[in-house]
């Protein structure tokens, strides 16, 4: 059967390669924050430990974050190793990039992340 993009032989032709799904490019709002315009994956760990030293648990948390050009936002998510799983939306707050969690995906509160500067102090507040 042919559908008149197929050559004698059967094969796919460049017409054919026109209709393959290509990645989303940038959008204006994106192109104006280039900053921020890669997904950042993240595995982080951290050891809890009551005033005393005694220690109380490790906490695990994996971290996908990016912009989604189809919701026209920044959108995360995360799990970790308690068996929590968020979704949130996020936007750009001054030099901060903020994540909320969406209605309804979780009881988690809001997440305020700072963009880092190369060559300043990031732990002066």
């Amino acid at each position: 059967m042919s559908t008149g993009d197929e050559g004698s032989s059967g094969t796919a032709t460049r017409g054919d390669a026109a209709k393959v799904p290509r990645p989303a490019a940038a959008g204006p709002e994106m192109a104006a924050l280039g900053r921020f315009w890669r997904w950042i994956v993240l595995d982080c760990e951290q050891d809890q430990f009551l005033e005393d030293g005694t220690f109380v648990l490790t906490w695990q948390l994996h971290w996908v974050s990016g912009w989604a050009p189809e919701h026209s936002e920044y959108r995360a998510v995360m799990t970790d190793n308690y068996g929590h799983a968020d979704v949130y939306r996020g936007h750009i707050d001054g030099d901060r990039l903020v994540f909320e969690s969406l209605e309804g995906a979780g009881p988690r509160p809001s997440l305020h992340l700072r963009r880092l500067r190369p060559g300043r102090d990031h732990l002066a507040q």
